[in-house]
């Protein structure tokens, strides 16, 4: 039978992945010789054999429990991004309805303004045509005026004519 090499380490030396070893088997163990080995050397084998099992166990419960934990944080993680997503998701449909409020707002008040400007053109005829129809009353006022004047001189020439010839009638017969 070969000898094995008397400074072996065990599994439980080696630096844990995960964490700190919380092992209770942290020591060096030796491996008897062929000479050694009787029935107290091969118990005491059992027994280092059934410590290093019990820590492996220990970190094997360990790194369970810790992936348990990163799990639940894992899934609460989870849930919390589900939760900011929906949020945000209900933002953006918020924001997108005001816009469609604020887009059909702005289109009544685009709609608003073109009638404005079609009563306001239309005012403006009006006003044109009654602006046209003034000047033309005015005018007419004026040539009614002129006219009045001419039969009101006409009228005072004939009186005035009427006179004297009343006045020379009545020097005459006198």
């Amino acid at each position: 039978m070969e000898q094995l090499p008397q400074d072996v380490e065990s599994p439980s030396d080696e630096p844990d992945s995960i964490g700190p070893s919380t092992s209770p088997v942290s020591r060096r163990h030796e491996i008897p010789n062929e000479e050694q080995i009787d029935g107290t050397a091969v118990l005491e084998l059992v027994h280092q054999a059934a410590e290093l099992i019990r820590g492996m166990d220990i970190r094997a419960s360990d790194t369970d429990a810790r992936a348990q934990v990163l799990f639940q944080q894992t899934i609460e993680d989870l849930k919390f991004a589900k939760h900011r997503v929906q949020s945000a998701e209900a933002q953006r449909e918020a924001a997108s309805a005001a816009l469609v409020a604020a887009n059909s707002q702005a289109q009544e008040m685009e709609n608003a303004m073109r009638e404005a400007e079609i009563l306001l053109a239309s005012d403006e005829v009006q006003l044109s045509k009654i602006e046209v129809r003034a000047n033309a009353s005015e005018a007419r006022a004026t040539e009614l005026e002129r006219a009045l004047r001419q039969i009101e001189d006409a009228i005072r020439n004939r009186l005035l004519d009427s006179r004297s010839e009343v006045s020379r009638v009545l020097a005459a017969a006198a």
